[in-house]
């Protein structure tokens, strides 16, 4: 039933694939699952057949993470998907990042670990790492991957200020690609992310309230906030 289990029919898929990554202790379901999402870029059963992997803190064997390279070859969209929940067993970060790099994925990619990587968050290093990808894209005119990066950027503080924790802006180099984020963004941003984007832009104001007020200046000016 692996074909149906690939279809929008089948509801449930990813339940299944979380019952079975769960139970599969001998990774008997494993190989046969994969290849299949490998052959028909099939993403819930084996999205949820890692997500119980995970769960089980099993970790992959050296079979599985090949098969991850296959379908990061074949099918870098469902690979970015299942990264983000296979977390750092699989490397899941550091293989999206080598997706991005080698071009075979757009930065706004990225974005998908704005709710984190396996069962945790990102770091701060981690957002300060990301963050310079957003940037060029957006300077290169890349709408899509600047308004993901806007977005990236906003959950990630909203986060942080939920969990009252120390802002990631505290951190110089961050704070340096989040201006320029907000900077390279405000032309193409487009005005159903004004919200996160002035939200972003505010919180930044504690460090240099004459740069955020330029900037919310130069926002009154643009057609498109």
């Amino acid at each position: 039933h692996l074909d149906w289990l690939g279809t929008s029919v089948a509801q449930s898929a990813e339940r299944l694939g979380f019952a079975l990554g769960r139970a599969d202790e001998d990774f008997v379901c494993a190989e046969m699952i994969f290849v299949h999402a490998i052959a028909r870029a099939a993403a819930p059963l084996l999205r949820g057949y890692i997500r119980g992997l995970v769960f089980a803190e099993r970790r992959p064997t050296d079979r599985l993470l090949d098969l991850m390279t296959r379908l990061e070859a074949s099918h870098p969209q469902v690979a970015v998907d299942i990264l983000s929940y296979a977390g750092d067993s699989f490397d899941g970060l550091n293989r999206v990042v080598r997706l991005v790099d080698s071009y075979a994925l757009p930065a706004r990619y990225l974005a998908t670990f704005a709710r984190g990587i396996g069962r945790r968050r990102l770091g701060a290093e981690e957002v300060g790492r990301l963050l310079p990808y957003f940037v060029d894209a957006a300077r290169r005119g890349d709408a899509g991957s600047a308004q993901a990066g806007v977005r990236f950027l906003s959950q990630f503080l909203q986060f942080e200020h939920r969990q009252a924790q120390q802002s990631c802006l505290e951190v110089e180099h961050i704070r340096r690609h989040a201006w320029k984020l907000v900077e390279a963004s405000l032309p193409i941003v487009g005005g159903h992310l004004a919200h996160e984007w002035s939200e972003t832009i505010e919180k930044l104001a504690s460090y240099d309230i004459d740069h955020a007020a330029n900037l919310l200046a130069q926002a009154l000016l643009c057609e498109n906030l």
